[in-house]
């Protein structure tokens, strides 16, 4: 028996910049799946299971365009999670906080909730629970620096 294998693309735009801590969320979410998933940039490829390849593609900021390219078995499931989380949340240009511009990184997402941490140097995190057309934006009392990425059920 032959096996079918499916080749998708999908196009998104960044809600947050792309940092380490976003790369091994990515490549945690990639490697859960058994096709190949590439990220595409300014002509630039990137192996999303690779958080190495991931930050070769350079920094990344909300607004960003990034296509994602996914070949294998279970490429449409795989297309599915990877639009969940690009998709997540509001954009976030800078931390809500106030004095602190720095640019926020996606943490954690999933149930309706978004875990964002800011690289300045007071390293905020803070959680967007979405409930309909309503956003609820809730400071975190953890310091979420050396926390797992995490991909919330």
């Amino acid at each position: 028996m032959l096996a079918t294998f499916f080749l998708l693309h999908g196009r998104f735009t960044l809600r947050w910049r792309m940092g380490a801590r976003t790369a091994r969320l990515i490549a945690g979410c990639a490697s859960k799946f058994a096709s190949n998933i590439r990220l595409l940039r300014d002509g630039k490829s990137a192996k999303a299971k690779s958080r190495i390849s991931l930050l070769m593609l350079g920094s990344m900021d909300p607004g960003t365009s990034v296509d994602v390219e996914v070949f294998g078995p279970d490429a449409y499931e795989a297309l599915q999670e990877f639009t969940q989380l690009f998709t997540c949340g509001p954009v976030q240009h800078r931390c809500p906080h106030q004095d602190c511009d720095s640019t926020p990184t996606l943490v954690g997402y999933g149930g309706g909730r978004v875990l964002y941490a800011c690289t300045g140097s007071e390293q905020h995190s803070w959680e967007v629970i979405e409930e309909s057309s309503a956003l609820t934006i809730t400071d975190l009392e953890s310091d979420l620096s050396s926390a797992p990425c995490i991909h919330l059920n």
